[in-house]
């Protein structure tokens, strides 16, 4: 055998290919495949890709992945995206596509961690598949998210929730109002610090492990837990929040929410009152 020789020894494994080596197979099937590096950069789509979105799989790859995305949801879209990377674990997530032709199509895509045999991270693989969802019913699933949202930014209790991720996901009205902040989609270990929360003390940073909804995340059943928001656009507030997970029927663990009720004014008449009686022993004792 020649020192040139492609052979493999019969003791030691081939290496790994990538699923580019198999191209012609991938085109032919009737789905999406998709490839990426493992922070997430897409660098390949199989040929199914352009008849899904019009364009052709080079012109997608990299950064031009997300001008397929809709304008309106390729932020948050691309938030979630980086953030299931970071999890390194199998997932699923939905995106509303924006072809060619200008029309939006939803698709859930799906996706996995390779690793090597020394257990690194090599890449990821998965799939893009079509929605298919009647106009009717997606009219009537519209108009019921809006009514949910309507419902959720009247209520006086911030809400707030996470997916299974980490990834928050409801964030009403009066929630922005207490941080004085919109919802953004940041990883659970940048709460704390993004949002400002403190112990009941006002004082005291709350780590991740105290915050309420991490809590309820990991599945503990919050009640009337006092936390302190320093708001970014006036006066701290407190809050009780009282929480817990979410769960499929099925067992499996979607996310948390929590509700929080401003007591700041209460707070505020407790402390009045506490001092007005102190006010009122002292000078009881200065007429005794």
């Amino acid at each position: 055998m020649t020192s040139d020789s492609q052979t493999h020894s019969p003791f030691s494994a081939p290496p790994s290919p990538s699923i580019k080596d198999s191209q012609q197979t991938l085109d032919a099937l009737p789905t999406v495949i998709w490839e990426a590096d493992p922070q997430g950069q897409v660098n390949l789509l199989s040929a199914r890709w352009q008849t899904l979105t019009g364009r052709a799989p080079v012109d997608s790859l990299g950064d031009a992945f997300w001008q397929s995305v809709a304008p309106t949801r390729r932020e948050h879209s691309r938030q979630q995206w980086n953030m299931v990377f970071r999890h390194q674990q199998i997932f699923e997530i939905h995106l509303d596509l924006c072809l060619a032709n200008g029309s939006l199509r939803p698709v859930l895509v799906q996706g996995e961690p390779i690793w090597d045999q020394q257990g690194r991270l090599k890449n990821w693989v998965g799939t893009v598949q079509t929605i298919h969802t009647a106009p009717l019913l997606q009219t009537e699933l519209d108009n019921s998210q809006k009514f949910l949202q309507a419902v959720l930014d009247n209520l006086s209790n911030g809400i707030v929730a996470c997916d299974a991720q980490g990834a928050l996901t409801v964030f009403n009205r009066a929630t922005q109002e207490l941080h004085g902040l919109p919802l953004r989609f940041i990883p659970a270990e940048q709460w704390a610090d993004y949002y400002d929360l403190y112990a009941a003390d006002g004082k005291t940073p709350l780590s991740q492990k105290d915050i309420p909804l991490y809590r309820a995340l990991q599945g503990e059943s919050i009640q009337n837990a006092e936390m302190v928001i320093q708001s970014r656009q006036g006066p701290s507030r407190t809050v009780l929040a009282n929480g817990d997970p979410i769960f499929a029927k099925d067992g499996q663990k979607l996310g948390a929410v929590v509700a929080m009720q401003d007591i700041t004014d209460w707070k505020r008449a407790e402390l009045e009152l506490r001092e007005s009686e102190d006010r009122w022993q002292l000078a009881l004792l200065g007429t005794g």
